[in-house]
């Protein structure tokens, strides 16, 4: 699993040292598992959104 932290942390661009990497592997486990939750979830005939709230944003004057 440190080898998939260390390739995350390179993607973000962010430096780890090993201690790092070692306490973060079970979060990144966990995050990887509720991805995996909400995979399985059944969305056919939802219709997506961009925004879960339906308002509208005030533009400002030119």
């Amino acid at each position: 699993m440190d080898i998939d932290v260390q390739k995350v942390a390179m993607l973000a661009r962010i430096r780890l040292i090993d201690e790092e990497a070692t306490e973060l592997a079970p979060q990144l486990s966990s995050i990887l598992a509720y991805v995996d939750q909400l995979a399985a979830v059944d969305t056919e005939g939802v219709t997506p959104t961009a925004h879960p709230h339906d308002a509208a944003m005030p533009l400002r004057a030119n």
